[in-house]
């Protein structure tokens, strides 16, 4: 039913669609040959271990594998003939730029959960992007001064640039690993390790116990979480991966991020149902939470670690000014590729990968950087509280509890809830 689901809309694809105003788009040039050739070599896949499954598992899960491979086949076989159709090779790649402003501010909105005003939707974008190059340029600036410090440079030490002193502190041999083992366990130890502080020592509540599930797959991000689960991807532990990710990793996904919120979430009295139907648009507080959650650590003046975080909120930040160019200005993703190189250190190919999923996926990468800087914003205002080390003063540390109990909401009724106006 899926398969043909997706097939059924990809052949609806030419049809014209009427706006509320009576403007025709057709939603047939949102798409490309390359974005075409991008869906069909994601269909290829490697079906999880079974090895910690029992007997009775196993039957559900290859007899699950098999149906899926099957109709993941017969989607791949469409898709392969669909594009041999000529018309897909004259499709701009720009992203939602070529329609009417007002589509992509419903896709900003419904992923942020942030409301826009709607007087001029071009100067507000404008100035969105202009927010995000301003905290991009504090980040790099932070970055120069941190990589001196692993450096052992003096402040003043003008004998390099950034990009010498990044390509001397990346290819640093204390951070790379010496086994796939090594990688497993040193992130097995940090969940141990905040799950005590915030469970044991902080009295947060759980409901389940978060676990790591390993894998080893090219096609999949290197992380991310899905009931009670923390799939961690050891594929780059030779080069991709390196251990000052460990820390911001684990916060992010496990404890105090995604897990802890999500498992209190999911089990308070205070659910939404609505909210758990339209997941997305909780998106900005859930991302955003996961973000600040990384500057729970209690290891945040150690250099790597710092290091670490600052890349991380770097990509994120990046993420604000990828969107407006491929969706706003109508930038090509060849364009957005290029100036992603000047700032991040990813390896070409996975910078590749975050532009084009910016490009399929128009307003979600703005949740989290957005979402971050609303937690810290209501903070600011209502406990009078900017530095990262009070972070887990008692008073916020209760108010946390309180706010995860409440559940996620959209950052606009977040906002409004502690009469606070975002202005970018």
């Amino acid at each position: 039913q899926i398969t043909d689901h997706i097939i059924n809309l990809l052949e609806q694809l030419d049809n014209d669609f009427k706006l509320k105003d009576g403007t025709l788009i057709k939603p047939a040039t949102f798409f490309n040959q390359i974005l075409l050739q991008k869906f069909i070599q994601a269909l290829d896949f490697n079906p999880l271990d079974d090895q910690d499954l029992n007997d009775k598992n196993k039957q559900v899960y290859h007899e699950y594998f098999s149906q899926f491979t099957h109709e993941v086949n017969r989607l791949k076989q469409y898709l392969i003939k669909l594009s041999s159709d000529s018309k897909w090779d004259t499709h701009p790649s720009t992203g939602l730029s070529q329609y009417p402003l007002s589509i992509y501010q419903f896709a900003f909105e419904y992923h942020t959960g942030v409301k826009l005003p709607t007087t001029d939707l071009k100067e507000t974008f404008e100035k969105i992007k202009l927010w995000g190059e301003k905290h991009l340029t504090h980040l790099m600036i932070e970055l120069e001064c941190c990589c001196g410090r692993i450096l052992n440079l003096a402040d003043d030490d003008k004998s390099l640039t950034l990009e010498e002193k990044l390509t001397r502190v990346q290819s640093d041999q204390s951070q790379v690993w010496s086994s796939k083992q090594e990688m497993i366990e040193a992130f097995q130890k940090c969940l141990a390790k905040y799950r005590h502080i915030f469970i044991k020592e902080k009295g947060f509540k759980e409901f389940n116990e978060p676990d790591i599930l390993v894998f080893d797959n090219p096609l999949l991000a290197g992380g991310y979480y899905y009931q009670n689960k923390f799939y961690l991807n050891v594929c780059d532990w030779e080069s991709g991966n390196a251990k000052y990710e460990v820390e911001n990793l684990t916060l992010h996904e496990t404890i105090p991020g995604h897990h802890l919120q999500i498992d209190i979430s999911l089990n308070s009295s205070n659910s939404n149902y609505l909210c758990q139907l339209f997941p997305y648009v909780t998106n900005g507080f859930v991302e955003g939470w996961g973000l600040f959650a990384e500057q729970l650590g209690d290891s945040n003046e150690d250099k790597w670690i710092y290091y670490g975080y600052l890349q991380m909120n770097i990509l994120r930040t990046f993420r604000i000014i990828a969107d407006i160019m491929l969706h706003v200005e109508g930038s090509p993703p060849e364009d957005v590729i290029k100036l992603a190189k000047r700032y991040l250190t990813m390896a070409s190919n996975a910078i590749v990968s975050e532009i084009y999923r910016y490009r399929v996926f128009p307003g979600q990468a703005m949740s989290y950087k957005i979402g971050l800087e609303v937690f810290k914003l209501i903070i600011k205002q209502k406990f009078g509280i900017t530095d990262t080390e009070d972070f887990l003063k008692s008073e916020l540390v209760e108010w946390y509890k309180e706010l995860l109990w409440n559940t996620e909401r959209p950052l606009q009724i977040f906002l409004q809830e502690n009469e606070i106006i975002l202005d970018f």
